[in-house]
């Protein structure tokens, strides 16, 4: 099992060369001694299935994602922000649950972090048995934040599922 060492170490090496830029003898050699530090320390937590990292098609599709989520986490803290700097405005704040279809820990993993970029949402919990995740929303007046969050969770849930399932 070749594979779930080598992609991790690539993908902590670029990360780690794109944090420590511009690239020198010294950030490369510390690069390489953290990102084979970290594969040895994580062993097999990065990954229960690492033969899905040698399909290419999910590297643009995490592109996708990270892009998506970059957008979502900007009106996430506009939105919030906004519904704080109000003070007379009553906030309802409510714990929902969602159903997801996404089976795999990794996938269900990372949709509940994104949720927390999410408008004024953050994740309370996630059962991977039941594939429900309970998400406490700030203000759900009217509940139109409850559908819009809902739709933006489907969203990521559907790029997320091409990802890691």
């Amino acid at each position: 099992m070749i594979w779930n060492k080598i992609i991790p170490f690539a993908i902590y090496f670029i990360i780690w060369a794109f944090l420590s830029w511009p690239a020198d003898v010294p950030h490369v050699i510390a690069g390489v001694c953290v990102s084979a530090l970290v594969v040895f320390l994580t062993g097999e937590l990065f990954a229960a299935k690492p033969r899905n990292f040698r399909n290419i098609k999910r590297y643009p599709r995490f592109v996708v994602y990270v892009i998506l989520l970059t957008w979502e986490s900007v009106k996430g803290a506009l939105s919030t922000a906004w519904l704080i700097s109000r003070p007379k405005y009553p906030a309802d704040p409510v714990v929902v649950k969602f159903k997801t279809s996404l089976k795999s820990e990794t996938g269900i993993a990372f949709l509940s972090n994104s949720i927390a970029f999410l408008s004024g949402a953050f994740c309370i919990d996630a059962d991977i048995e039941k594939g429900e995740i309970y998400v406490h929303l700030a203000d759900a007046n009217g509940r139109d934040m409850n559908k819009g969050i809902e739709n933006k969770i489907r969203k990521f849930e559907g790029i997320l599922k091409n990802i890691f399932e």
